[in-house]
């Protein structure tokens, strides 16, 4: 009985806050635990519908393929969750081109191409020693997720310059992209930046 007042209640605030980051975070978040990303997906596909201008919609989709991404229950294939990633690349991507400064999305968009960058250096890192041509075209493919990244993420620190986790990430981006400049740029905003308690 209690999950679906939860969600009655969820219904509400959503109907009546369409643009609530909060509440559509819970929303999803109360599919994830119930195992029922599908369902989410559903009611966020016919949100998307009825309201195609509005960003937040096509940010709650992101974030929800961005979550089965995620997942290590093994629950999906490392195929179904390719096919997610780019689902949850599009949809950040259309809540960016609704608006433009939408800090959210661009740092998850930033982020998803920055997790593919690390986990491609990470396969790259257990091939043999032998195995030199490889292990160069694998760190080619992570430079060029990195590359990806990175307009994404100076537009997120555009759009909140006082959030730690986007410099931090452009100073590694930086320092692998090799442009030391820019990273010692970049670590001094950060150490000027306070810590959130």
């Amino acid at each position: 009985e209690k999950p679906e007042k939860e969600l009655e209640i969820l219904q509400a605030g959503f109907n009546k806050y369409p643009g609530s980051k909060e509440i559509l975070i819970g929303f999803i978040n109360y599919y994830l635990t119930s195992g029922q990303s599908e369902k989410a997906l559903e009611k966020l596909t016919s949100a998307v519908k009825d309201n195609p201008e509005n960003p937040t919609f096509h940010y709650a989709i992101g974030t929800l393929y961005d979550t089965m991404v995620k997942d290590t229950t093994n629950k999906y294939t490392a195929e179904d969750k390719a096919g997610y990633m780019k689902k949850a690349m599009d949809s950040y991507g259309a809540a960016i081109k609704l608006k433009p400064n939408y800090f959210e999305a661009l740092y998850n968009l930033g982020a998803l191409h920055y997790n593919e960058a690390a986990r491609i250096l990470k396969e790259a890192d257990k091939l043999p020693l032998n195995k030199k041509t490889e292990f160069e075209a694998f760190t080619k493919k992570a430079i060029k997720q990195f590359e990806i990244a990175l307009p994404y993420m100076e537009k997120a620190n555009v759009a909140d310059p006082s959030d730690r986790s986007t410099l931090q990430t452009l100073v590694t981006i930086y320092h692998k992209l090799q442009k030391y400049d820019k990273k010692k740029e970049t670590q001094a905003k950060l150490d000027e930046v306070p810590v959130k308690k």
